[in-house]
């Protein structure tokens, strides 16, 4: 699913993130989206993952994304936050209480 075409009101010329949706379907679809953007098997270090969060957004909070994508399921982290990594397999639109659009 191309999650870019349902968040186009809320993407910039450069296909940025120009602010979080205020509702909740749509920000878990920011969500599902930057995972999306994100390597599979790679394990980034907080600054690492704040850099590609920052190229994926044009207002510069990767720590509201960072923490989302950990809250949600789509990724894991250290305790101490030294390494994030994607988790396998991702949530799901079903899994995050949403259906698929159009529905």
């Amino acid at each position: 699913m191309d999650y870019a075409v349902l968040l186009r009101n809320f993407l910039d010329g450069e296909g940025r993130l120009k602010q979080m949706p205020a509702k909740h379907k749509l920000r878990a679809y920011v969500y599902l989206w930057a995972a999306a953007q994100l390597e599979p098997d790679r394990r980034y270090s907080e600054g690492e993952l704040n850099v590609c969060i920052d190229r994926l957004t044009a207002f510069r909070d990767p720590a509201t994304i960072r923490r989302a994508l950990v809250d949600y399921g789509f990724m894991a982290r250290l305790p101490d936050g030294s390494a994030y990594w994607l988790l396998d397999p991702q949530p799901t639109l079903a899994d995050l209480g949403l259906a698929e659009p159009g529905n």
